[in-house]
């Protein structure tokens, strides 16, 4: 991994943890139950903060693609999902700063998380043929094969989303879809690090959705969204630090490669 996307994977893990550490001071560890009568006029500044974080950190890694990466699909791959999480937590955090009409608001929030799946669905293909590229996942389809499945598995992605609108279990299936994806990507490429660091934030954020533990489900400063906002932005990390590592093993690859290349040639030629 390269200077560059090392200090941008360290940098928003330490985010992260910071807003964490932040959101568990301001909480009322004893008399939480009390903080569901504040109402409405306190806004849930940790749930914004975190969102606004999501989506600098989603526009930042779409610029700065891990250096190396001279495979254009990669290039693209990374770029095109970054951005659409970005695009999409800005478009579902613009219902907090323009009221509108709740079936309007609802079918923007809708589309703003399945931009957001869409988006780490990319990610997740980025991560695949940076894996391929680097010589692993031998046994895997090409990547064209690879694209129309990703283009199936959106389809059904979109399909759940719209049937299940009401519930947030849509976004839970594709959430573990891609993350369980990209932990076996990365146990593939015996990158268990990484693949660690998937499982658990991934396993976290889903358990903080369902469970809503105390204090954060009756918090009006930093509530369960906010906290599972800060393992989405370590799962996040750890997705740019895999596809960084995939991209820095693909560019020795393709040295190796190359030089075998260049020996047989001259042998042949001898």
């Amino acid at each position: 991994m390269g200077p560059e996307s090392k200090s941008l994977t360290r940098g928003f893990a330490v985010l992260a943890l910071v807003i964490l550490l932040v959101g568990c001071l301001v909480q009322d560890w004893q008399h939480h139950g009390s903080l569901l009568t504040i109402g409405d006029k306190y806004p849930g500044w940790g749930t914004l903060v975190s969102a606004w974080a999501i989506c600098f950190q989603a526009t930042m890694y779409a610029i700065y693609v891990p250096h190396g990466s001279h495979d254009l699909t990669v290039l693209r791959g990374t770029r095109l999902g970054y951005g659409m999480i970005a695009a999409s937590v800005i478009l579902m955090l613009a219902m907090s700063f323009f009221p509108t009409q709740p079936d309007v608001a609802r079918y923007v929030i809708q589309t703003g998380l399945i931009g957001f799946m869409l988006g780490g669905l990319a990610v997740s293909f980025a991560c695949t043929t940076a894996a391929q590229d680097a010589g692993y996942l031998n046994k895997m389809p090409d990547k064209a094969v690879v694209a129309k499945v990703c283009l199936v598995l959106a389809l059904a992605y979109v399909i759940l989303m719209v049937v299940t609108h009401s519930s947030p279990y849509g976004a839970t299936v594709a959430r573990l879809t891609m993350g369980l994806w990209m932990s076996f990507v990365a146990v593939e490429c015996e990158e268990c690090r990484w693949a660690f660091a998937l499982v658990l934030t991934l396993v976290a954020g889903v358990a903080i959705r369902e469970w809503q533990p105390e204090p954060f489900r009756s918090s009006a400063f930093f509530n369960v969204e906010a906290l599972a906002d800060t393992t989405l932005l370590l799962y996040t990390a750890a997705s740019y630090g895999l596809i960084a590592e995939l991209v820095k093993k693909q560019t020795l690859f393709s040295e190796i490669s190359n030089i075998s290349h260049n020996l047989f040639e001259t042998q042949t030629l001898n």
